[in-house]
């Protein structure tokens, strides 16, 4: 009876041990996913805050323009993931984003035609995501903060002044689609000529321009491709120049990091008394000091290419953003017609059109007319002593005869008056 209780005892323990085994097995395995998904889970994610302030797309060129703001948040972030998106398929393009710091803005161009499965017609919006460094040290990527659509929504994106008339209705309005002379390489396995051709094409009534390096002549049977043309055999040497010029061939184009011009490179070599090519990219350029590399040229990227893309109070002078200042003040001599004032003269105003023309704003310091008025139209005079004269965009106004007045070039002036 002792020695039956005493095995029931010992059964009871071991099963008990086998359990806490197996426990301990199943929380090891369920412990590495744990982890595995907090290392995922960063504030970062949560604190990086990127927004979209402008993107728009010049359907000639097949060129993006975004510029991206980024907002107050700590993280370190790395690269941003640009999602190019047409009606039927997306394309990602990373791009660095370590000198992008909180506060900062940075205009990003990204090469569409370099997609060939983008649609360019057709390409609706684009899309950004953080890419950073987690609290585990590991490059994450984090979810799309921000978003721009609509960008062809006045022909596929063009901006509507330049989208009034069409630029072509056939390929040859665009350019004469052809090879561009010298510049027959041959393929990687020999088996073919390549050469680049300028290529011309109508696009819903734009035009787009690429230069792809195409097979030009597939040799065939025996044949293979020698100093950029069909043979059968190697061509005999006895020094490298009897096999051709080294010589760079394409076009410039960029490398990975946008920080130097590089281009395809024909080597020419006698080996054996036959002669060989090799074809390797080399660098043409380095960028310096603030210059990217875009387009296969070396650049210092403008801060600004319209007022927009300034701060408020800001306007955009030779690529760069300065303070706004006012382009004319004076006082008012009269105004016309009695009680409704839609025009003004003043001796204060130019004789000329250089600086105050029809669109800017004008404000009335001190009056009893709020916010600002569009210039309509400006007259100047067409004899000697005759006054200049504003006609404004609304009526009735408050405007008064002595009134003071201001001319400015963007309405933010009306915001903080």
């Amino acid at each position: 009876m002792g020695k039956r209780g005493m095995s029931q005892i010992v059964t009871t323990v071991i099963l008990i041990l086998l359990i806490l085994v197996a426990i301990g097995a199943i929380w090891a395995v369920v412990n590495t996913f744990i982890i595995k998904g907090t290392d995922r889970i960063n504030l970062d994610q949560f604190t990086l805050d990127l927004k979209i302030k402008y993107a728009k797309v010049n359907f000639t060129t097949g060129i993006a323009e975004v510029r991206v703001v980024r907002n107050p948040g700590e993280g370190e972030l790395t690269k941003i993931k640009f999602i190019v998106e047409d009606d039927k398929n997306s394309e990602v393009f990373d791009e660095d984003a370590e000198t992008l710091y909180e506060l900062g803005e940075r205009t990003y161009f990204l090469d569409l035609l370099s997609r060939p499965d983008l649609y360019l017609p057709g390409v609706t919006k684009i899309s950004i995501a953080p890419i950073y460094i987690g609290s585990s040290g590991i490059e994450t990527i984090g979810g799309i903060t921000d978003t721009a659509g609509n960008l062809n929504s006045d022909f596929e994106g063009r901006n509507i002044e330049e989208s009034t008339n069409p630029l072509c209705d056939l390929d040859t309005d665009c350019g004469i689609t052809d090879w561009i002379p010298g510049t027959e390489v041959c393929s990687d396995d020999l088996g073919a000529v390549m050469q680049y051709k300028d290529e011309y094409k109508c696009i819903d009534g734009f035009c787009a321009h690429t230069q792809p390096k195409l097979v030009k002549e597939d040799c065939t049977g025996t044949d293979f491709c020698s100093s950029g043309m069909c043979t059968s055999e190697p061509l005999p040497c006895v020094v490298e120049t009897d096999c051709g010029i080294d010589k760079y061939v394409g076009n410039p184009t960029c490398s990975v990091d946008e920080t130097q011009v590089v281009q395809e490179w024909e080597d020419f070599s006698c080996i054996d008394n036959f002669c060989s090519s090799l074809i390797d990219d080399k660098v043409k350029e380095t960028c310096e000091g603030e210059e990217i590399c875009y387009n296969g040229e070396c650049f210092i990227p403008v801060e600004c290419s319209q007022n927009s893309d300034c701060s408020p109070g800001e306007v955009c002078r030779e690529g760069e953003c300065v303070l706004e200042e006012v382009i004319n003040a004076g006082t008012i001599r009269s105004t016309w017609p009695f009680g409704v004032a839609e025009y003004f003269d003043s001796f204060d105003l130019p004789i000329t059109k250089e600086n105050v023309t029809t669109g800017l704003y004008v404000i009335f310091p001190g009056s009893s007319q709020s916010g600002c008025l569009k210039i309509k139209e400006f007259y100047t005079p067409d004899f000697v002593g005759g006054i200049s004269y504003i006609r404004l965009n609304q009526t009735p106004t408050n405007v008064s005869d002595g009134n003071n007045y201001e001319v400015w070039e963007t309405n933010y002036i009306c915001s903080i008056s």
